[in-house]
């Protein structure tokens, strides 16, 4: 009987640590690690000698991170005159912090947005892409951090007066945000639980 009644008592504990956890408490309470999850930033330096004479900038979608308590990250692309994509620049509201990414780098590998200690938690891909006519997007996020199992949301980056995003599964509907769904078991952060698309 007393097994049965501190089975339970367990049981219930377990239950309320992982009910109502605070989203102010997510980037603290990770079993990812100590670092907290962050987007990847750069120290860019202007250099005038390397700045080129036309280039415009696109937006192309924004992102916003729960696991970081709603904040919004700017996925810009860096255009030449022509409309063929540079680079691809990530860039935090209301914050000076950006990632740049050379499209023609993106093409030939995979790179990391964002990251938790150390693991990788959101990948971009666009191996099949060309600058000039975009192709097939794919974004690897982290789905359980503890077996480092991944999902993927797949994209299509199209050319179509500007630079849209569409999903793979609805190719109606232009893709204006994606929200990051943090997935989390006992009240703290194992990893990515979905990206739901304009919601």
């Amino acid at each position: 009987m007393r097994k049965t009644i501190f089975g339970f008592s367990l049981v219930t504990l377990l239950l309320w640590s992982s009910v109502g956890y605070s989203k102010t408490s997510l980037t603290r309470r990770s079993l990812l690690g100590k670092e907290p999850f962050h987007f990847l930033t750069e120290n860019i330096q202007e250099n005038l000698n390397s700045k080129k004479n036309y280039s415009l900038i696109q937006n192309l979608v924004h992102i916003i991170s729960d696991p970081q308590d709603g904040l919004i990250h700017f996925l810009n692309l860096e255009l030449n005159e022509d409309g063929s994509i540079i680079n691809f620049i990530r860039q935090t509201e209301d914050n000076n912090d950006k990632q740049i990414v050379s499209m023609l780098d993106l093409i030939k590998k995979p790179a990391v947005l964002a990251r938790a200690a150390d693991r990788d938690i959101l990948i971009i891909k666009c191996n099949a892409c060309s600058a000039e006519n975009g192709g097939s997007l794919q974004l690897d996020y982290l789905y359980n951090g503890m077996t480092m199992s991944y999902k993927h949301l797949k994209l299509d980056l199209i050319k179509d007066g500007e630079w849209k995003l569409f999903s793979q599964k609805n190719s109606h509907d232009k893709i204006i945000s994606l929200r990051l769904v943090p997935r989390v078991v006992f009240g703290q952060l194992v990893g990515i639980k979905e990206i739901l698309v304009n919601r």
